[in-house]
């Protein structure tokens, strides 16, 4: 695994959960990190943290994220990795859906991940380096009732993954996609999928971020990757019992 000291890593949904775990682990180990959250308070969390920046930033609107951007390489020249982690849970059949919770769903996690890298690249490319990470979920696999707005927007952003990864093969420009576990974070925190003192820490998945934020150009891109491996999406054979099981322990937990 190289080095993330010195490198410029901007982090979306930072204000709490993963977002705020990573970035506090990326900054101990010797990286800057801008912080962006529509959580203003939980991003003052991070206010004297040292080696994190905050900035106010809302992923579903392009100027916003764009300007977090601009903000990252004005403060410190430049921009070494862009993780699009900003996300929310939503519950409902498809018959029962709330159509404007279901756009709000995917603007979050499909338009905020689409604005994320179009920033970014812009910088990235005239480098000629960078890592975009996109974090997915195994849920995009599932058949499961009740997620179809949550599993149909992770699946755009391995789409939006493997796109990237192809168009920008030649510009020095990694851009993978990764699981962070299921955590204990406050999207989970109401037993949606099973008990939450039996989930993982936040930060449990950080040595994969690491690991895809410090790869060497020409090293793998448009891949899926869980616990530092490449992991094969939407094959037959993969388990997905962790995660149907605890979508069903959540629910008989709330019924």
């Amino acid at each position: 695994m190289g080095s993330i000291e010195g490198k410029t890593v901007v982090i979306t949904g930072a204000g709490s959960g993963i977002g705020q775990a990573i970035a506090r682990r990326f900054a101990a180990d010797g990286a800057t990190v801008v912080a962006t959250d529509v959580n203003d308070k939980g991003l003052a969390e991070l206010d004297g943290v040292d080696g994190i920046l905050t900035t106010h930033a809302d992923v579903t609107s392009w100027d916003e994220v764009k300007a977090a951007v601009d903000f990252a390489v004005a403060k410190t020249g430049k921009i070494d990795v862009y993780i699009n982690d900003a996300g929310i849970a939503m519950e409902q059949t498809i018959v029962d859906t709330d159509v404007e919770r279901f756009d709000l769903l995917h603007r979050i996690h499909v338009n905020g991940c689409l604005y994320g890298m179009k920033a970014a690249l812009g910088y990235m490319r005239e480098q000629g380096s960078g890592h975009i990470l996109n974090v997915i979920s195994r849920v995009a696999e599932t058949a499961t009732t009740g997620v179809s707005a949550y599993a149909s927007a992770k699946a755009a952003m391995w789409s939006l993954t493997r796109i990237g990864a192809a168009e920008n093969a030649d510009k020095g420009i990694l851009v993978n996609a990764l699981f962070p576990g299921i955590s204990r974070t406050a999207m989970t925190e109401d037993g949606s999928i099973g008990d939450p003192s039996k989930l993982g820490a936040p930060d449990q998945e950080y040595d994969t971020f690491k690991m895809l934020a410090t790869l060497d150009a020409g090293g793998p891109s448009g891949k899926v990757w869980f616990h530092g491996q490449e992991y094969p999406m939407f094959q037959a054979e993969n388990d997905l019992g962790a995660v149907t099981g605890g979508l069903g322990e959540g629910r008989a937990k709330k019924a």
